[in-house]
């Protein structure tokens, strides 16, 4: 299994800070790779654990439609998603959020499984 973990802290309530990066909706703002995200059934806004959507995604060349389902959703502390049946590599995101003195804490964990490494695919974790 290969992890890539990072933390930011951004000067924003953690609130605020999981409503965004929580929502697919926003993750072509700010996760390098996703284009465009759909929710496969609509359903209550935010996604809630069980649901599902599909990114289009670009990497190394390539884009592709990935299926993912949210495993754990938990308000301001933890929110996850996995791939799904169809996504070309295995992959969990894990996020953790906490409360610091007028911001908020992102950590982020991607976790694969796969005995290739890319660094260029692992550079899509967040933007800049």
């Amino acid at each position: 299994m290969i992890r890539v973990e990072a933390s930011v802290e951004i000067n924003r309530p953690v609130e605020e800070v999981f409503s965004y990066t929580s929502n697919p909706e926003n993750f072509p703002q700010w996760a390098a790779t996703v284009r465009e995200v759909r929710q496969d059934a609509p359903g209550g806004d935010p996604l809630r654990e069980g649901e599902r959507f599909t990114a289009t995604q670009q990497a190394l060349g390539r884009r592709f439609e990935a299926p993912f389902e949210v495993i754990d959703y938990e308000p301001n502390r933890r929110y996850a998603h996995r791939s799904r049946e169809g996504h070309p590599v295995p992959v969990t995101m894990d996020f953790t959020y906490e409360p610091r003195r007028r911001m908020g804490r992102a950590s982020r964990r991607a976790s694969r499984r796969s005995l290739a490494a890319s660094s260029d695919l692992w550079g899509w974790c967040l933007r800049g």
